[in-house]
């Protein structure tokens, strides 16, 4: 697993933003072939992070 920060106030990160659709305070989860599996906007619990983490990729 692997975390990258996209900075929104940077081109490149407002590129990633534009291509996924997604905006600030956004969690966007990826499988090993890109394909996007999960979402999370907004600020959220650390229960729901977790559970998210665990469904998304079997931990």
């Amino acid at each position: 697993m692997a975390f990258v920060l996209a900075d929104l106030n940077s081109v490149e990160g407002q590129a990633f933003a534009a291509r996924h659709e997604v905006g600030n305070t956004t969690l966007v989860f990826f499988d090993a072939t890109g394909r996007r599996i999960a979402t999370l906007v907004g600020v959220q619990e650390e229960s729901t992070l977790r559970e998210r983490i665990r469904a998304s990729f079997g931990l």
